[in-house]
């Protein structure tokens, strides 16, 4: 199985279950010799098959680069350990997000499904791409959100659009949809026991208080395996 279907079946199967969606099985639409589908996953489902076209979102100027910059940090990390930081300028992760949406837009989707969706995830839970995937959604404004991407959008084969938040500092889904013509933002709030530990609990905590920087580092690692694993949905 290549491993870019792989990477791109598991955001959409994160996506399936945090919309609660039920998907019997994921086929490789590009399996065949020269097929090209203009869609990465197939999700079949008890309504039919949903063609999903997927991306990682970086938030960088160039597209890429940040990417590419905080894997070679990752790589050169002792023990996978490493510093980054999270592009915080919500005027430069619109541009990113309208850069993702009109190369994607220009796409064209071949038929044969019965729903074509766009699926942008950020925050993707692996070393090498937490910063520079990760967007602040507490700042990133749907009114905004709407003026830099509608017209594209308006244009495109899409029946439905996502910015798929994996990991941030809230469970933000934000969904468009054509009949509707406009983004709107929801929350979920994490499941029973992954809140982590309260901010009395951590000044008691030992490791806390005697390698804070190794604590979060190890907590880190632990959230990203279970989320890969999918203890985490």
């Amino acid at each position: 199985m290549p491993e870019k279907f792989v990477r791109e079946k598991h955001l959409a199967e994160l996506l399936m279950q945090r919309l609660g969606i039920s998907v019997s099985h994921y086929l490789d639409p590009n399996a065949g010799a020269g097929q090209e589908t203009g869609v990465d996953v197939i999700a079949v489902t008890a309504n039919g098959r949903i063609g999903i076209q997927v991306t990682e979102l970086d938030t960088g100027s160039v597209l890429g680069r940040s990417r590419g910059e905080e894997r070679k940090v990752a790589q050169q990390a002792s023990g996978g350990v490493y510093s980054t930081w999270a592009q915080n300028d919500p005027a430069k992760v619109l541009e990113a997000i309208e850069r993702s949406i009109a190369r994607k837009s220009r796409m064209t989707q071949a038929a044969g499904f019965d729903d074509v969706w766009l699926l942008i995830s950020c925050g993707i839970p692996e070393l090498g791409s937490v910063g520079s995937t990760i967007v602040m959604t507490p700042s990133l404004d749907v009114a905004a959100l709407n003026n830099v991407t509608l017209g594209q959008l308006s244009k495109s084969k899409y029946r439905r659009a996502f910015l798929h938040a994996v990991l941030g500092v809230e469970h933000a889904l934000y969904q468009w949809k054509a009949h509707q013509g406009s983004w709107e933002k929801t929350t979920q709030d994490e499941p029973p026991g992954t809140q982590g530990p309260s901010f009395f609990e951590v000044t008691r905590d030992p490791e806390w208080l005697d390698d804070p920087k190794g604590k979060s580092d190890r907590e880190l690692e632990k959230v990203l395996r279970e989320i890969r694993e999918g203890k985490i949905p």
